[in-house]
């Protein structure tokens, strides 16, 4: 084509003077956007199952206890949720009907998302003082035109809640974090990044007409980028 006319540009990274698939970049400058990206379209359609597994399970233990005094362990509740969704090719035979991500064959993945929260609390409607630790994963992997694509990111975090007086409260968040990404084609974007986060707040309240609230915020992120 034309150079100039395209969208994308070659960058040959390993020097070998072979394009490859993940040498090509959207072109910064006009003059070298020498490359387009094309798509063959056909008539023929792929039978796909999809897949979809839901679940919440929310334990109170103080719900029994409500014309009676609460023992001490009452004061501790969880809440955990996961949802699955899967699109699986007709040749997949039984992952067809396997909602569970992580033991489906990649040759008849077509793509899959998992979601999963789960929270542990103590004493979470009281007013004076609470707190909760929660663990929270998310997986994606898809096929692409160029490959299979996995994304995922996983948090462990822990909040405190606490009103010394009824004019002064503290609220503080510690969070510990990962963030990835793994690509088939594209392995010189590969990531895994790090995250340390901690959220402190001290409100002050002396009337109902207005309110003070002083907060601190360190977030710390370390990008690993994985090796060709």
């Amino acid at each position: 084509m034309t150079p100039g006319t395209g969208s994308y540009s070659w960058n040959d990274y390993n020097g070998d003077g072979v394009p490859q698939l993940n040498e090509f970049e959207i072109a910064v400058f006009s003059d070298q956007a020498n490359y387009i990206r094309i798509f063959s379209t056909t008539d023929e359609y792929v039978k796909v199952f999809f897949n979809q597994f839901n679940a919440v399970v929310n334990f109170n233990p103080a719900a029994l206890f409500t014309n009676q005094k609460k023992p001490f362990w009452t004061k501790f509740s969880i809440l955990s949720s996961v949802r699955f969704d899967n699109r699986i090719t007709a040749s997949g035979g039984i992952d067809a009907w396997n909602p569970f991500p992580r033991s489906i064959a990649d040759t008849v993945l077509l793509s899959t998302q998992s979601n999963s929260r789960h929270s542990l609390f103590f004493d979470r409607s009281s007013s004076k003082f609470a707190a909760d630790v929660s663990w929270q994963d998310q997986q994606t992997r898809q096929l692409l035109a160029s490959g299979l694509e996995t994304r995922a990111q996983e948090a462990y975090s822990m909040t405190i809640r606490w009103n010394m007086t009824t004019w002064l409260g503290l609220q503080q968040k510690v969070e510990v974090s990962n963030k990835s990404s793994n690509a088939d084609a594209y392995v010189s974007r590969n990531f895994n990044i790090d995250g340390n986060e901690n959220n402190t707040q001290l409100s002050f309240q002396p009337g109902s007409t207005y309110r003070f609230t002083l907060s601190y915020r360190y977030k710390e992120k370390k990008t690993l980028l994985l090796k060709v």
